[in-house]
């Protein structure tokens, strides 16, 4: 929570922007409707849309330690709360009817019962970040007590035992998927992370940034290595099981992508400065996820418009272009529903006036 007066830091801000981009990259891969990897298809360009796509997957997590920055200090307004979740219901909602409506005119989605039940509960197919974004603002004002009260110690405690138990755990085990939580859990995790920092650690401590970002250069170089390494040796002995092997770390969950976003997390929380611009396009994120990432759309930009799986030897060009084109595309006509909602509220609030 950021008290008045306090600006925003937009160094956290420009990180979100960073983080779309990045999952962007990572829903051109994981939609992309590519066949399974294979001697066969492998080639120098499938291998650098595993790489991105790794960094799509942890970004994810910078979005939960940045929620837990700044809610962690949240107080226990129930007024305001309902606000911001009825808000984030009607931006849901909006775009889930005005995006089929959009796609059924065009012949692009079909009228059906079944996509019917699919507008109206738009949560329940393949959006579990506005999920647990949802259920956070509900469980904020339980959750952020018991936190407040673990002294600098006991949270250490808690960190540790959170990391064992949901990433490294999991992490060495995913291949017989015998230890694995839902990416709800995990967006406590790292909201549990983005909390400590904000009351132990930021301006409180100094130390050198240049470590934050060598240690994430680091984190980036294994992702790297270990991509390029099962496709090395998986090509060389012509195993596909190897090749499979090569987003081992992508998870959201893996220790790898969390000490990664851990590392970017602190050194741009650790860089401060001021920008309305950047902070206005922040303010547009949420929506450009929603947007590209709506189950009626998804298909549309991945596997119908210039089909992302028919770019797998030279995938540069179109990857460029798709990641400029959605970013871009979303983020107007995001702006132009804060535009369009800002009027309405003006119209309403003037509305009011008149009739008191």
């Amino acid at each position: 929570m950021i008290s008045k007066g306090e600006k925003r830091n937009s160094s956290l801000d420009l990180l979100k922007i960073i983080g779309m981009f990045l999952i962007i990259a990572h829903h051109y891969y994981v939609h992309g409707g590519f066949a399974p990897v294979s001697v066969d298809n492998i080639s120098k360009g499938r291998i650098f849309l595993e790489q991105v796509s790794m960094y799509g997957s942890w970004s994810c997590d910078l979005f939960a330690l940045i929620t837990g920055f700044y809610m962690i200090g949240s107080r226990n307004d129930g007024k305001k709360r309902l606000k911001k979740i009825l808000q984030l219901v009607v931006e849901i909602y909006f775009y889930a009817i005005v995006i089929f409506a959009i796609l059924a005119y065009k012949g692009l989605a079909a009228f059906s019962f079944f996509n019917m039940l699919r507008v109206v509960f738009p949560t329940l197919w393949g959006n579990w970040y506005i999920i647990a974004y949802l259920l956070f603002y509900l469980l904020v004002p339980y959750i952020n007590p018991l936190l407040n009260q673990l002294s600098q110690k006991e949270y250490r405690r808690l960190l540790l035992i959170l990391f064992l138990c949901w990433s490294v755990v999991p992490t060495l085990t995913q291949l017989d998927k015998s230890w694995e939580f839902s990416n709800v859990d995990f967006f406590f995790v790292m909201y549990a992370f983005g909390g400590y920092y904000r009351l132990h650690i930021y301006g409180k401590k100094k130390y050198a940034n240049v470590w934050n970002a060598l240690v994430g250069m680091i984190c980036f170089g294994i992702a790297i290595g270990s991509v390029a390494l099962c496709n090395y040796v998986g090509i060389k002995w012509q195993n596909n099981s190897i090749l499979g092997c090569a987003q081992y770390l992508m998870p959201l969950y893996s220790f790898v992508g969390v000490i990664w976003a851990l590392s970017w997390f602190a050194f741009f929380a650790n860089v401060n400065f001021y920008s309305k611009l950047v902070t206005y396009i922040a303010g547009s994120v949420f929506g450009i996820y929603m947007i590209h990432e709506n189950d009626f759309l998804r298909p549309v930009v991945w596997t119908i418009w210039k089909p992302n799986a028919l770019q797998t030897v030279e995938p540069y060009g179109q990857f460029a272009e798709k990641m400029l084109v959605v970013f871009f595309g979303c983020l107007l006509i995001d702006m132009a529903r804060r535009w369009l909602f800002w009027g309405i509220g003006k119209l309403l609030g003037s509305i009011r006036n008149l009739i008191n």
